[in-house]
């Protein structure tokens, strides 16, 4: 929690597309299409923003996280390592795991996603957690029977529970 004062997201397939791939962009270039011209910063405004919290000091507190990189396409692939993974200290790359993209990797995470038991101990958690804390007994045994009521309706629909394994789907 105490690692990054800055994540950035950027999901791929729309970012490629305000960009030439022939043309080399720099970090706050690309800032300030994507993120910071909505916050309403002007474009020197981004380029002394990203000065500041890119400096040697706070550089290790940014985050890039670049979500999608099995869907653009491989000749952007060169595109993005040069203005982006080149310039940033800390970022996280994105893909499905069968992609068949080669990525070169520090770490790599999998999610594997929920087993039966771990999604059913999550529905009853949430369920148990929404609401008010000074809540009345009925409230509660009617918020634990709607958790047991999804577990039914999942059970009965497999194309949904199956979808529901993976952990981002529940929220």
């Amino acid at each position: 929690k105490d690692r990054f004062e800055w994540v950035f997201i950027f999901q791929l397939k729309k970012l490629v597309r305000h960009f030439e791939k022939e043309k080399k962009y720099s970090v706050d270039e690309i800032l300030h299409v994507e993120i910071l011209k909505d916050l309403g910063m002007e474009e020197k405004e981004s380029q002394e923003f990203w000065k500041e919290i890119n400096g040697e000091e706070r550089r290790e507190k940014v985050l890039f996280v670049l979500d999608g990189y099995d869907e653009i396409g491989k000749e952007y692939h060169g595109w993005m390592e040069e203005s982006i993974l080149k310039n940033v200290r800390n970022y996280i790359v994105t893909s499905r795991p069968y992609s068949g993209i080669q990525v070169e990797e520090d770490v790599r995470v999998e999610n594997i996603g929920f087993t039966d038991e771990n999604m059913e101990e999550y529905i009853h958690r949430y369920f148990e957690r929404e609401g008010e804390e000074e809540e009345k007994e009925s409230e509660k045994k009617e918020k634990k029977e709607k958790g047991e009521r999804l577990l039914k309706w999942m059970k009965r629909y497999v194309s949904v529970k199956g979808m529901c394994h993976i952990p981002i789907n529940l929220e």
